[in-house]
């Protein structure tokens, strides 16, 4: 299988990554362990549009929706993960779907890519998808049992990152337009994986370290135990330092929280 694979490879690149040459995984936090917004082991409403692990954003319609990190998931192939559950809590007509932005959308024009992963489930067949363009290849029919899926796709002309119509949103879900949707359907998906080519590669791993890292570009939550150096500056206003971790992709957007995690306490600026 693999000397096939080899074979059908047009580009040094593509050869490279069947090999495990550099990296492969264009999404971060593929494997779902990075949770810093939260402790979702136990199952937990979301919203449209909500963050629950980290990257991954839940987008629904219609329906109620609910999710769960899940912890030490044993796949066919023997790897030990976490998943990322998405349940209905509702009937309705509707979809639920989770989708990433690919900050690097240059790299993605024009080019052909292959989506991968390990999903379960109930319900309604899944797509993968790229948002706001188009569901990517044959419907993936769930049953109760683990099964690695694949599918390969050629991008259009992409000139931004973001959710629009040919920009860098990738899922997967049950958006086929709206369909039935029961109380109790659900996808997990396990070590989901974007990479250049058209062949699917094993998963690649990154540690913890590393795939949080990344993850703190895009958001970092500093818990109650940090210490910060700051200065009285009025009476009700004082003057902190925040040295964040990694450089973050954008202004972030500041909320503080008391104790028992209330949101905006304080009046936060930057």
């Amino acid at each position: 299988i693999a000397g096939e694979a080899m074979l059908r490879a047009e580009t040094v690149a593509e050869q490279q990554a069947l090999i495990g040459l550099g990296r492969r995984n264009l999404l971060i936090n593929g494997d779902f362990q990075v949770s810093q917004r939260g402790d979702f082991t136990s199952t937990t409403s979301a919203n449209n549009n909500d963050f629950k692990m980290d990257r991954w954003q839940i987008r629904v319609d219609t329906v109620a929706a609910q999710v769960r990190q899940n912890s030490s998931v044993t796949l066919p192939n023997g790897d030990v993960t976490f998943s990322h559950y998405v349940v209905a809590n509702s009937t309705g007509t509707g979809y639920h779907n989770i989708r990433q932005i690919i900050e690097d959308y240059r790299f993605l024009s024009g080019k052909t890519i292959t989506l991968s992963c390990w999903v379960k489930g109930l319900g309604q067949p899944v797509f993968f998808r790229h948002w706001s363009t188009a569901n990517i290849g044959d419907p993936i029919y769930l049953t109760n049992e683990w099964q690695y899926v694949t599918r390969t796709y050629v991008c259009p002309t992409i000139t931004a990152a973001g959710e629009g119509a040919n920009q860098t949103s990738f899922g997967i879900g049950n958006y086929n337009g709206t369909v039935s949707i029961q109380d109790g359907d659900n996808f997990e998906v396990a070590e989901f994986q974007l990479e250049f080519g058209k062949v699917a590669t094993p998963f690649e791993h990154r540690s913890y370290g590393e795939e949080l890292a990344l993850c703190q570009r895009y958001f970092v939550r500093f818990n109650g135990n940090t210490e910060h150096i700051g200065q009285n500056y009025s009476g009700t206003t004082i003057d902190i330092n925040v040295a964040l971790p990694v450089s973050l992709r954008a202004a972030p957007t500041l909320v503080c929280q008391d104790v028992q995690g209330t949101a905006n306490k304080a009046s936060v600026y930057s």
